[in-house]
Parts: C-alpha cells; structure tokens; sequence
C-alpha cells in the first residue's frame, strides 16, 4: 500500500463515495457561477437529482497521478512522514464533488468550439453583473480595491482572456498547421505567464520553484496546429516539458495562493492531468482561465472575503520546489545545449 491508499483508507475513500445531488446544485450555483448557464446545466442535470458513483473519478485522478506526476507521490510521502495533513474528509469530499463538475466542463470546452464561446460571453456577463470594467486598468483596479488582495489576481485573469481569445480564433479555422506568427505570439504569452509566476516565487522566497520556472520559460513550442472537428490545438513540446511544467505549477500554487481548494484541482482533474503531452497546453490553458474567472468572481461577490478551505501549504511547496529543481537538472543542456546555471 502506498501514501496515496493510505491517504484513501484515512478519508474513507477506499470503500468508494456516491454524490450528494445537492451539494454539486449549491458548487453549481455559488462556486462556479453556472446554475443559470443552460448549456452546461444541461449537461450534468441528472446528477443534480440523482446521486453518481464518484469513485470512478477518483480512480482516474489517482491513477494520473501515479502516471504524470510521480513527483506528487513522493511529495505526499514525505509531507506525511512529518505530519503534514493538508485537508480534512470533509474538505477532501467538497472537492471531489467540484472536480466532477470541473471534469464535465473541461469536456464540454474542449470537444465543443461553440461552447467554450459561449462560457466567455457568459463569464463576462457576470462580471458586467458584479460591475467589473472590460479595460485591462480598470479591471485590474476594480479588481484591486474590491478584494483588497494585490494586483497579481487581476492581471492573471485578463492575460488568460487574451490567451482563450486566441484560442477561440483558432479553432474558428480549418484545420491544419498555425504559421509562424501565431506560434511566436503563443510562445511570448506562455514565457509571460510563466514569467509572472516566476517573480512572484522569487518574491515569496521559494527560489527552487522559481529557478525551474525559468527553465520552462526557455524552452518554445516547436509548431502547432489546429487538428479535428473538434478544433483541438496540438502543440508540440521538447519530451519531459509538460511533467516538468505540471510539478513546477502545482509547487506555485501551493507556495502563493490561497483557495487551494478551487486552484489545485483544475490541474488534477484527469481531462488536464492525464492529457497526452501535445494536448496538455490546450487543455491547462481553457481550464485554468474558467476557475481563475471563476475564483475572482467570487472574491468580488464576496467582497474579498476568501472562503478558502485549504489555504497556501508553504513547507509542502518548499520540499516539491526542491524535488523539482533536482528533477530538472540537465534540462537545458539535452533542449537548448547549454550548461544548466539555473540549477544552483
């Protein structure tokens, strides 16, 4: 048995776990702003009557976990040896159940071209709701003075517009490879989002974390292309990027961000951990832009009343920083041919 079936056995999950149609109604509603979005309610009306067999998701997450992240594993391992326990059962529970959402969502976006536009025009409309401004300033401003938090939450937020924004575009096209221009845009925007992680690290002194960072934001997506009826974007990745982006995120968030329990599970849902590496960028990226609206949204509606149930783990994120910069070694030196300084 390893730390993550002990994990299991210690919440109650090994026996299995059913749905509470009323608990996913109420995460619908005042956690994702989507109970009055039809074409998603539509979707996942059954299980808000009837109760689902959520033990199938979870074994999908454990076993992306296994599979994409073995450095999660030896994280939780060691985290637990020290007494480290991140979220009670009940917490643990709560998220399942949003992450049964998340996952039917993250479907929807991506098999569907049409729906991830019509979950923009609704986002925005709750925000011309909660009276938010469209320009990037009085975003950021409005944004500032309502959760009186920094300034890093807003500038995310309107950054992953321009990136879903371009996706849109995209996939309004036939398919077939994007040229050379739109690869060099989608090349600036990921070192720029990498980039705005890296400094707050640095900022928050978990220089590992932020080194490894550094690395990703050297190495470019080599071609990309729109592929299917779906519209899928495929982007081609050196080997060993996206399990190295994957731990590196995941540290971030863990050593910066509160509500862990909204952040942490858009890259744990299997749509996003579990995606085939080509997919991963595509998939990471419409995700994360719907939970950060979503997260601000609330802390807007809330008055920046943050109703986190797991909040920052900064020692867990200290010992996966340093896990990950030694994962690392080597890695600019087999991409880009260079000696590897980032690492010390």
């Amino acid at each position: 048995m390893d730390v993550i079936d002990q994990i299991l056995v210690d919440l109650g999950l090994d026996k299995g776990l059913a749905s509470d149609p009323d608990l996913l109604g109420d995460i619908l509603r005042d956690t994702m702003f989507l109970a009055d979005f039809e074409a998603f309610r539509t979707q996942v009306a059954s299980s808000l009557c009837d109760s689902v067999d959520l033990s199938g998701l979870v074994a999908r997450v454990v076993g992306a976990v296994r599979h994409r992240c073995p450095l999660l594993v030896e994280v939780l391992d060691a985290g637990r040896r020290d007494g480290l326990r991140p979220a009670n059962a009940e917490t643990v529970v709560w998220m399942i159940h949003y992450m049964y959402l998340l996952e039917a969502l993250a479907q929807c976006m991506v098999e569907r071209p049409a729906f991830l536009v019509a979950l923009r025009d609704h986002v925005h409309f709750k925000r011309e709701s909660l009276e938010i401004p469209g320009g990037f300033f009085g975003f950021v401003e409005t944004v500032h003075e309502a959760t009186g938090g920094g300034l890093f939450e807003g500038a995310k937020v309107r950054t992953l517009d321009l990136v879903v924004s371009q996706y849109i575009d995209w996939r309004s096209r036939e398919p077939g490879p994007l040229p050379e221009g739109d690869l060099f845009r989608k090349n600036a925007g990921l070192k720029l989002n990498i980039m705005e992680a890296v400094v707050k690290d640095v900022a928050a002194g978990f220089g590992d974390n932020a080194r490894v960072g550094g690395k990703l934001a050297l190495v470019a997506v080599r071609s990309a292309a729109v592929v299917g009826e779906s519209r899928v974007i495929k982007q081609a990745l050196p080997p060993g990027w996206v399990a190295l982006y994957q731990s590196w995120n995941l540290a971030f968030l863990m050593a910066n961000l509160d509500n862990l329990d909204l952040l942490l599970p858009k890259l744990l849902i299997p749509s996003v951990l579990d995606a085939e590496p080509d997919d991963y960028l595509f998939r990471r990226g419409i995700v994360l832009w719907y939970v950060a609206n979503m997260a601000l949204l609330g802390l807007v509606r809330d008055q920046g009343v943050r109703r986190q149930r797991v909040r920052r783990l900064g020692l867990w994120a200290d010992q996966w920083g340093q896990r990950t910069l030694h994962a690392s070694e080597g890695f600019l030196a087999e991409h880009l041919g260079r000696p590897d300084a980032l690492s010390s």
